[in-house]
């Protein structure tokens, strides 16, 4: 019963016992037949420690090009969670990597815009300010996608992304106005001692309350 495997996939990841669930959660990450067995599988995995584990980075860049989008949109968003770090000496990793940025840039149109901001959002966590770059770099065409993408400039915790956001608080686009100020609020965390920022984020919150819009409300509050 693929419930039964879905459910088996979650308790697996919450147990983090890599000597009895690592291998199972990649053959069901790999082969199950069910792809929201394979779904819960992937997001198991991104809780364990993968540094080193060239096998299971090689099931999460599989995954990043199944045919089946929710699959691969799991398999971008969750590697973000996972805390590897691009490492020139090891060939699995930097060819993970470079696919992530292949996906994130999406010079060609290759690629959905979902997958995209997926990929753009997980280098925004994993990479940090070097990643800000590359975001800056991507085509912002897609309403939605330039949206998330204003959250993971945020996740970079670069100071310099703060000119950016700070330049969508603005009431007549009110999808980014709130992807901006999430942006913004995450760029507060990520820099707990930079009161510019932190004045920055919370006067922004402040006159968003004023808008309306209930999103931007509840994002701001």
């Amino acid at each position: 019963d693929p419930l039964v495997r879905m459910n088996l996939a979650v308790l697996l990841g919450k147990v983090k016992d890599e000597k009895i669930c690592i291998e199972p959660l990649q053959k069901l990450a790999d082969f199950d037949g069910d792809w929201r067995v394979r779904v819960n599988a992937l997001k198991a995995l991104s809780n364990y420690d993968l540094n080193g584990k060239n096998e299971i980075v090689r099931t999460f860049k599989r995954s990043f090009l199944a045919g089946n989008t929710n699959l691969a949109v799991t398999a971008l968003s969750t590697f973000g969670n996972t805390g590897l770090k691009k490492d020139d000496a090891n060939k699995t990793s930097k060819e993970i990597f470079d696919l992530l940025e292949k996906i994130a840039v999406n010079r060609n149109n290759e690629y959905e815009w979902q997958l995209q901001a997926e990929a753009v959002t997980s280098l925004a966590k994993l990479e940090g300010k070097d990643a800000l770059a590359l975001i800056n770099s991507v085509n912002y065409s897609q309403p939605l996608l330039q949206a998330q993408l204003l959250t993971a400039l945020g996740l970079t915790g670069s100071p310099e992304a703060s000119h950016t956001l700070l330049g969508y608080i603005d009431s007549n686009k009110p999808l980014l106005y709130r992807a901006a100020l999430e942006g913004m609020s995450e760029l507060s965390k990520k820099n707990p001692d930079d009161s510019k920022i932190a004045e920055a984020a919370y006067n922004a919150s402040i006159n968003a309350l004023k808008i309306n819009d209930v999103a931007v409300v509840a994002t701001a509050a």
